[in-house]
């Protein structure tokens, strides 16, 4: 509700001025950092957006490989949970349900004495670079841990001991996540986006692929239509795009739509002319496992567009402003269409198209399964 909302952020405004009153800030210096003593990790990302879920999945792996035998926990809020609940890269998955105190103070309580009773040794504030989250560092902080690592951000001292400078170049923003632990240790892996798909997920997929006509070898682009405003591609050229994929190359078109995107998806409907298929996943780790089974898939700059690329399937990005350096896609198998102006047309991204089949050609070294049949 509006109004817990409201109360949350004047208690939040009014905790940093309560700390700054009566608590000292904790600082230690990047030779106090024990490796060796290091073997219970938590990293905190209380996010509800897919994107910024994928976009730590590198750091898990790093963290990983720098603690083979460590235990990694990570604390994720619920909404998108399941995207990492099979990765193997953490141990445990920390589940908040309900981070207002206000709401359900003795759960919430119980919660946080749940996170000292785990005893972390190292605690790693995972929140945008950007923008210091107050949440983010109340719960690292409410660890105990020894060690808690984060971007030195304004009132960041209240709640971090190990705070590392914000890096001037201008980075990944998965890189900006890699950063942290690179503070610590001096030689890191630097992993790709990945995020695991279940064997349950993967055969609802199929079947609903072929209850849609769809045969397991047929090409499939995947599209996403959504976006926040000011990301979002016209849908008008989303079904002109659609048309045309369909009438030159022969491909499915399966456009994926979500809650609150209703009105988008009807008039997506209304303006194509060669019946696209539009299914609404009615979980993230479906979503994955649908978009795991497209040769193409073409978004604008939302959370699907970072599932793409974890998925390994070669991703169209639609950018209608100029920061697709810090979150588009990377790598020779995707491709990122940006204007300006934010007039991405739809002969743009159909010549971004006809380049990843070239790729993908066989006598380009590609599957020949993942050539469509142009007509």
């Amino acid at each position: 509700m509006a109004w817990t909302k409201r109360i949350e952020k004047r208690a939040k405004r009014f905790g940093v001025w309560a700390l700054r009153l009566f608590f000292r800030p904790e600082e230690l210096r990047k030779a106090d950092f024990d490796r060796d003593g290091v073997h219970k990790i938590l990293i905190v990302r209380l996010d509800h957006r897919i994107g910024n879920l994928v976009l730590i999945t590198p750091l898990l792996g790093a963290i990983r490989a720098a603690f083979p035998e460590g235990h990694v926990s990570l604390l994720v809020g619920a909404r998108f949970s399941e995207l990492l609940s099979e990765s193997p890269d953490i141990d445990e998955l920390i589940v908040l349900r309900d981070r207002n105190v206000f709401a359900h103070p003795i759960r919430f309580f119980r919660f946080l004495h749940g996170l000292r009773k785990r005893a972390f040794d190292l605690t790693i504030d995972a929140s945008s670079v950007h923008a210091f989250s107050f949440t983010h560092g109340y719960f690292t902080h409410a660890t105990h841990a020894p060690f808690r690592v984060g971007y030195d951000r304004k009132d960041s001292d209240l709640f971090l001991n190990l705070r590392v400078p914000r890096p001037k170049e201008a980075l990944h923003e998965a890189d900006f996540h890699l950063n942290l632990l690179r503070y610590l240790v001096d030689e890191i892996i630097e992993p790709p986006m990945r995020i695991p798909v279940s064997a349950m997920d993967r055969r609802r997929a199929l079947q609903v692929f072929m209850n849609r006509g769809i045969g397991e070898h047929e090409f499939v682009v995947g599209m996403h239509l959504g976006g926040r405003r000011g990301k979002r591609w016209l849908v008008e050229r989303f079904a002109a795009l659609a048309d045309r994929l369909r009438s030159e190359f022969g491909v499915r078109v399966v456009a994926l739509w979500g809650p609150d995107e209703e009105q988008v998806i009807r008039l997506f409907r209304a303006e194509t002319h060669t019946d696209p298929i539009m299914i609404a996943p009615n979980s993230v780790g479906h979503l994955s496992a649908l978009i795991e089974r497209c040769h193409v898939f073409i978004c604008g700059d939302t959370g699907p567009m970072h599932l793409a690329v974890a998925l390994d399937v070669p991703t169209i990005a639609i950018f209608l402003v100029e920061d697709f350096r810090r979150y588009g896609p990377r790598g020779p198998s995707h491709r990122i269409v940006f204007d300006p102006e934010g007039k991405v047309t739809v002969e743009d991204v159909l010549f971004a198209f006809r380049d990843i089949m070239k790729q993908s050609s066989p006598e380009a070294g590609g599957e020949e399964n993942r050539k469509p049949c142009e007509t």
